[in-house]
């Protein structure tokens, strides 16, 4: 059993979350313009990795690193060879390495080989299944314990984002030697025509979206310097035919720095929450043919739009029609359609959308001016037939229906906005971190700048180590929620990096599935520091939730 397919469609951060997810064995093969790589897993977990052209084995990488001389290294060589040990055994033993200095020789080796490969935005991978610990590489070089690739995924993704902040020039850019003279911005390699497209897709062994992450000249020149006055935030556009995503993508050229466009939904739904994560809201693009996402389960444009705007209400989405025109039953979270573009008339999307992005702040704008104030509506509605309305569920009630819906086995929502949601509304303020190899790093807040603390960019920031507070200590620990006071330094640092003065009680829970606490939520009563409120119910659901991403994670 194998999985192929193309860098460009399918990042290295997403093939490494999925081969960590699903716990598979087995060899990934990466290959591109620049070089050839591999990298080993056993049960989801990385054991070696290695470049073309770079080191084969222990006594190349001591060699490579400057550790050894080459005579020196061949010497220490022949001799473990003629004892019948390794060469890590004879390092050791001679006193050149020890056995810890060797195995963090090892790791290093394994992390820098695999960011490296970060760097390769263009190419192809395999990932071959079932490998019985058998590798194309040294035994010498293989870790003794796998190293977690989610940590390598987060890592090579920061990397690339701080490469692009810093202005550094992206694969397929020119170097400033081959700049265009006629223009002093650096610009990217043209995309392929249409024709080249179609038949590189079909020489693709595994049908998946072609991602057009590079802009033409213009858009791409100004995305390296930065947005421009009157550019558009970045665009994501899914649409299955391709000859309709070359002319989105050529009407939109000058509209906005940074145009994804997909032909998968799942693909386009990763890139939109992608930016999400940021702190960045994208403009969606959905046409009216849109594909069944199969991660989520929604079946057409007006599903996605829901579970869109569920995660981010403020997003604006528009519809690709034809002619323009609103479709029967379109949802009122529907901000708009777009005309699907004809052969030659490409710029008139541009102008179509603009007209609805500003449509749009008008509308948005006319929402935020102040209102006459109006007089009171009644606690209780009598309707026409005389009998009395039925009350309004209560927040514990309505907690109940949530956890409810969570455990139903054919739920495919998102669940960790949900619990934050239901949560804030227990609590004044709320932070969700996720657990991640030791550490506890930021993921979403409500709240928190009430008192001081950070944003919801400003949250993912926040790191430290998940032992490190006795709060979420003892989460970890009982794999149960607690509350209190703080009681040690890492309670205060806590306290410190979500702004204000310490809370003098905070409520801290885990969302656990059967094998790892995932996540933590911490809550607290600021700005007003009043008593914890009954969290039966919460608990209630956080048990539900957890139970939820269990089911998720075993179907991925």
């Amino acid at each position: 059993m194998s999985l192929v397919g193309s860098l460009e469609d399918l990042g290295l951060g997403e093939i490494l979350q999925i081969i960590s997810l699903s716990r598979k064995s087995g060899q990934l093969c990466l290959r591109c313009e620049d070089g050839k790589g591999w990298i080993l897993f056993r049960d989801g977990e990385i054991r070696a990795a290695e470049l073309e052209g770079g080191p084969t084995d222990l006594r190349e990488l001591l060699v490579a690193r400057g550790a050894l001389g080459p005579e020196a290294a061949e010497q220490l060589a022949r001799a473990a060879h003629e004892s019948g040990a390794s060469l890590a055994e004879v390092l050791a033993r001679e006193g050149v390495a020890s056995a810890a200095r060797i195995a963090a020789l090892r790791l290093e080796h394994v992390e820098a080989t695999v960011l490296r490969m970060f760097h390769w935005a263009a190419g192809e991978f395999s990932f071959e299944m079932g490998l019985a610990g058998e590798h194309s590489g040294d035994a010498d070089l293989v870790l003794a314990t796998g190293m977690n690739p989610q940590f390598l995924a987060l890592e090579g993704t920061r990397l690339q984002d701080e490469r692009c902040a810093r202005g550094e020039p992206e694969p397929g850019v020119r170097a400033a030697s081959e700049e265009d003279p006629s223009d002093g911005d650096e610009i990217w390699t043209p995309e392929p025509e249409p024709e080249e497209t179609s038949r590189a897709a079909e020489r693709a062994p595994l049908e998946v979206a072609r991602e057009a992450t590079s802009a033409p000249p213009r858009a791409a020149a100004r995305a390296r310097r930065g947005s421009a006055p009157g550019e558009l935030p970045p665009i994501v556009v899914i649409e299955p035919e391709l000859p309709d995503l070359e002319r989105i993508k050529h009407g939109l050229a000058d509209a906005a720095a940074r145009i994804h466009v997909f032909q998968r939904s799942d693909l386009g739904i990763a890139r939109i929450r992608h930016y999400l994560a940021r702190g960045e809201t994208p403009v969606v693009i959905l046409s009216s043919r849109t594909p069944p996402d199969p991660l989520s389960g929604a079946r057409d444009w007006r599903e996605i739009l829901a579970r869109l705007k569920t995660q981010a209400p403020r997003m604006p989405v528009f519809l690709l029609e034809e002619g323009g025109s609103r479709p029967e039953r379109a949802p009122e979270a529907l901000d708009g359609v777009l005309p699907r573009p004809e052969p030659g008339g490409e710029r008139e999307l541009e102008a179509a959308l603009r007209a609805c992005v500003a449509s749009l702040g008008a509308r948005a704008e006319r929402a935020a001016a102040p209102q006459p104030e109006l007089e009171p509506l009644p606690a209780l509605v009598v309707p026409a037939n005389g009998g009395a309305a039925a009350p309004p569920p209560t927040l514990a009630e309505r907690i109940g229906a949530a956890a409810a819906r969570l455990r139903d086995p054919s739920f495919r929502g998102e669940v960790l906005p949900l619990v934050l949601r239901l949560a804030a509304e227990t609590f004044s303020r709320v932070a969700v971190f996720m657990v991640r190899d030791g550490a506890a790093l930021g993921m979403a807040q409500v709240g928190l700048p009430s008192a001081g603390g950070p944003d919801d960019s400003g949250i993912r920031r926040v790191a430290l180590r998940a032992d490190e507070p006795a709060w979420f200590r003892r989460v970890l620990e009982t794999r149960a929620p607690a509350g209190g006071p703080p009681s040690d330094e890492g309670d205060l640092r806590l306290a410190a990096l979500l702004g204000g003065a310490p809370a003098s009680q905070a409520f801290v829970a885990p969302l656990a599935t059967e094998s790892a606490v995932v996540a933590l939520l911490y809550a607290d009563t600021l700005p007003g520091d009043g008593p914890l409120p009954e969290c039966t119910a919460l608990e209630s659901l956080l048990r539900a939730a957890g139970q939820a991403l269990d089911r998720a994670l075993r179907n991925r």
